[in-house]
C-alpha cells in the first residue's frame, strides 16, 4: 500500500488501535472473471475474516460490510472497461459516503486504486500475483501481499430495488 492508505482507513472511522493491525496484517484476493456470463467474484482473506462478492458487470448490487457500529450496506455497480481492469462506485448511503475502486491487473500483480470521493482521498494497494517469478524488472511494489486469479465461488445476497444508479449526477 501507498502512504495514504492510513488516511483512508482513518476517513472511514476505523478505530485508531485497529489501524496498525490492518496496515502490518496481510492480505489476500482471489479473484475470478467469467467473461461468458460476464459474472465476476472476489473473495478477501485476512487474518480476520474472509468476504466474498460475487456481481455481474453492469448491474448494480448490495453488501453488508462490518459489525456493531461499524457496519452498514454498501451500494455498488462494476465494469470491466478493459481486460485487466475493473472499476466500481460504490456509495454508503447512511454516512453518505462515495467510492471509487480500480483493479488493474499486470504481470506482476494487482494495483487496487481506491478513492474515498467523498474525502478526496486516493490511495492505491498492491498484490503480488501468486506463482509469478520475481526477477529486476519486477515492481518493488508488489512485494508485500499476493493475489491469486481462482476462487472458491460462493455467492451473496443481492438487492435491486432501489434507485441509487439511477442518478446521472455522480
Amino acid at each position: 500500500f501507498d502512504e495514504n492508505y492510513k488516511t483512508y482507513l482513518e476517513a472511514m472511522g476505523i478505530p485508531f488501535f485497529v489501524v496498525p493491525l490492518i496496515l502490518s496484517g496481510e492480505e489476500r484476493l482471489n479473484i475470478t472473471v467469467n467473461d461468458a456470463t460476464n459474472n465476476c467474484s472476489i473473495t478477501t482473506i485476512t487474518g480476520w475474516a474472509t468476504r466474498t462478492s460475487t456481481f455481474k458487470f453492469g448491474e448494480k448490487f448490495s453488501m453488508k460490510y462490518g459489525k456493531g457500529s461499524m457496519s452498514g450496506i454498501m451500494h455498488n455497480i462494476c465494469e470491466k472497461p478493459q481486460d485487466n481492469e475493473i472499476y466500481c462506485r460504490s456509495e454508503e448511503r447512511e454516512k453518505s459516503w462515495k467510492f471509487e475502486s480500480l483493479l488493474r491487473f499486470s504481470p506482476d500483480g494487482l494495483m487496487n486504486q481506491r478513492t474515498f470521493v467523498t474525502q478526496n482521498i486516493v490511495t492505491k494497494k498492491y498484490y503480488r500475483k501468486e506463482g509469478a517469478e520475481q526477477s529486476e524488472d519486477t515492481d518493488p511494489r508488489f512485494v508485500k501481499t499476493t493475489a491469486k486469479f481462482e476462487i472458491d465461488h460462493s455467492f451473496l445476497e443481492f438487492n435491486d430495488d432501489d434507485d441509487f444508479f439511477e442518478d446521472e449526477d455522480w
